[in-house]
């Protein structure tokens, strides 16, 4: 039975958090602490908001190592392999996930449509400490960015 109720509800959590351990940005969702801590609070709005952050983050980090070559096989290997991914975002996310949560070797990362670009990547753990820092990287520039301290200009 579908549902009326739109797949930006629901929550980013991938059940890595490091928020507890006292991260601004949590190392699994990369979202920011209060987004964590409130995100029931939080409006329909505000949510897709995040939802979109994080798919933009992913359509920039996503290309530096890894070639998308054939979407219908990835989505294919995440249903088969039941891998939790967000289908309302794009294929690059979907990617993200699937390295994130790939039940093999890299050798084997082909059977999900994906190649890596850097032939000096030879484990998947290495892909994934690629990718999540360049992921963490962007969190943390954007939470500076919305905590900077407008300047007030002196006359």
């Amino acid at each position: 039975m579908m549902s009326n109720s739109s797949p930006f509800k629901q929550s980013p959590c991938v059940g890595r958090c490091s928020t507890v351990y006292g991260d601004p940005i949590c190392r699994g969702c990369k979202r920011f602490i209060n987004e964590v801590s409130f995100w029931n609070q939080l409006t329909l709005s505000e949510k897709t908001g995040i939802w979109s952050r994080l798919d933009a983050m992913a359509t920039r980090v996503v290309p530096q190592y890894v070639d998308l070559i054939n979407a219908a096989q990835l989505e294919a290997f995440l249903n088969n392999n039941a891998i939790r991914y967000p289908f309302h975002l794009s294929t690059l996310s979907w990617a993200l996930h699937c390295i994130e949560n790939f039940p093999f070797d890299l050798g084997r990362l082909s059977e999900a449509g994906l190649v890596t670009k850097d032939p000096l990547l030879i484990t998947l753990k290495q892909l994934r400490l690629c990718l999540q820092r360049g992921m963490y990287e962007l969190s943390l520039a954007e939470k500076s960015r919305h905590q900077q301290i407008p300047v007030v200009m002196q006359e």
